[in-house]
């Protein structure tokens, strides 16, 4: 205290020594609080000191209006004079669990997430790349070219090309066909990627019950494959290649195939659109089963439908088959007569579209009784359909033709002959090649040899040495009736 014994009791005293209740009044000493009263909390032991310390806390300077408010810079949330509350409302509801910030980017959301900063996510990728390299030979090349700009040593956490056993594989297929490249023997060709001194080797193999076995590549243009390992942040959108399947498992995770969906096939029932040529020999395990169309007799038909290669003809009304409608490939058709009369097959009729139109044996119109069939194949050569067999019939019947195609071997050549698949009647022999009809006699011979009938060209224009001399890869047809 500021008053002592012995003093006078006066203003001068009374000012100094105490605190006026009823004026202004400050004081140059400590003031501080000491209430014992557990309910009153901590003692302060300096006032000033615990405004001052507020008012540094808060941001905000001393002796300020009793109103003011923060000036906010940062306008992310809230706004730019909120008080202290309500900027903690705003703080607090941007963290709800439902309603919060979504790390969007715009203001208030936070910033995008770095996929490279998540915990327990694996943030490496690895992608098929490819590219081409040229005259490729031996037990393994220099691409040093092709992997120059890359980075070696990719790993399951580690950016780059594996360069090291197992990811290291490198599918190989030939350029520009994109077929597999198979060793003599048939297995699978594929090539192993190092690293070592900024040279990058592939090295090829195959394997051999189970072996990793050293190849020579013969000298080829090849496409490679390999795996490139990224991050979440380098990782391309599309590969080098965006055609590409991230599979060499043959059927990936392709769907099957159906009439309006190209895919795979499956060991269940399908059903495929589309033409389908097979250029090799088709094998089937069962008896083929093939679509029937029924169509009603009728006095004339021009253009019967080759949609179906069987066609049942009902009805009772005699009927002449004019043409039937063109093929685009060498299609075999049956007509089955079910009707209780005739059917007529029209040679040549004009009444029908020229591509339409039907060529018989004899030239000949040809009658096909109740109860029996009669086979059409098209000639494409020709743009016409042929009669190539009957059965039954009401007279006029046709013989059994048949029509082979030979794509012309160097053996064939060689011997200037080949042999028919049935003994032929030899006087019934058609050879054509390019459109183009060869002459009995003059341009060929046909003879029985070892009951196999055989069409021979060897002493002609098309034998070695002819004007005409057949090429390895040319495609004769033979017509010819059956003996």
């Amino acid at each position: 205290m500021s008053v002592f014994n012995g003093q006078q009791a006066n203003a001068a005293s009374f000012n100094n020594g105490f605190l006026s209740r009823l004026t202004d009044s400050d004081t140059i000493a400590i003031v501080g609080l000491a209430n014992a009263n557990p309910l009153s909390g901590a003692a302060i032991t300096n006032i000033q000191r615990e405004f001052s310390a507020h008012a540094s806390f808060l941001g905000m300077a001393t002796n300020s209006l009793a109103t003011v408010l923060p000036i906010w810079s940062n306008l992310d949330i809230g706004g730019g004079s909120d008080n202290i509350k309500t900027r903690v409302e705003a703080l607090t509801a941007a963290f709800n669990v439902a309603s919060g910030h979504d790390h969007d980017g715009t203001g208030g959301n936070g910033g995008l997430i770095s996929s490279l900063n998540l915990a327990n996510f694996n943030k490496f990728f690895a992608e098929f790349q490819t590219d081409v390299f040229a005259s490729a030979a031996g037990l393994s090349d220099d691409v040093t070219t092709v992997f120059t700009a890359l980075t070696p040593g990719g790993g399951v956490a580690t950016v780059g090309v594996p360069t090291t056993a197992p990811y290291n594989r490198v599918e190989l297929r030939t350029d520009p066909n994109g077929d597999q490249i198979e060793e003599p023997g048939g297995k699978l060709v594929y090539g192993r990627l190092t690293e070592s001194s900024g040279t990058w080797t592939l090295t090829y193999f195959y394997e051999a019950a189970g072996v990793e076995t050293a190849y020579s590549l013969p000298s080829q243009d090849i496409r490679l494959y390999w795996r490139e390992v990224f991050d979440a942040s380098t990782r391309p959108t599309f590969g080098t290649d965006t055609g590409f399947i991230g599979s060499f498992d043959a059927t990936a995770d392709v769907v099957d195939a159906s009439t309006s969906q190209r895919g795979v096939v499956s060991f269940g029932t399908q059903s495929f659109g589309g033409v389908k040529t097979f250029q090799d020999q088709v094998v089937f395990g069962k008896a083929i089963s093939i679509q029937k169309a029924d169509v009603a007799s009728a006095a004339t038909i021009t253009a019967l439908s080759s949609t179906n290669s069987f066609v049942k003809l009902t009805g009772a009304t005699a009927t002449e088959l004019q043409g039937i409608l063109a093929g685009t490939t060498a299609i075999r058709l049956v007509v089955y007569n079910a009707s209780s009369a005739d059917l007529t097959v029209k040679h040549q009729n004009a009444g029908a579209a020229a591509a339409d139109r039907i060529i018989t044996s004899d030239g000949n119109d040809v009658t096909v009784g109740s109860s029996s069939s009669v086979e059409f194949l098209y000639d494409v050569s020709d743009s016409r359909w042929r009669v190539i067999s009957t059965s039954g019939g009401g007279g006029g019947g046709a013989p059994t033709f048949e029509l082979e195609s030979f794509t012309l071997t160097n053996t064939n050549i060689s011997n200037g002959y080949v042999d028919l698949g049935f003994e032929a009647v030899l006087n019934a022999v058609f050879v054509r090649h390019n459109r183009m009809s060869l002459e009995p006699a003059i341009d060929f011979t046909t003879s029985i040899v070892s009951l196999v009938t055989r069409v021979d060209w060897s002493a002609g224009d098309f034998g070695i040495g002819g004007n005409a001399e057949f090429q390895e890869g040319d495609i004769i047809y033979i017509q010819y009736a059956r003996a």
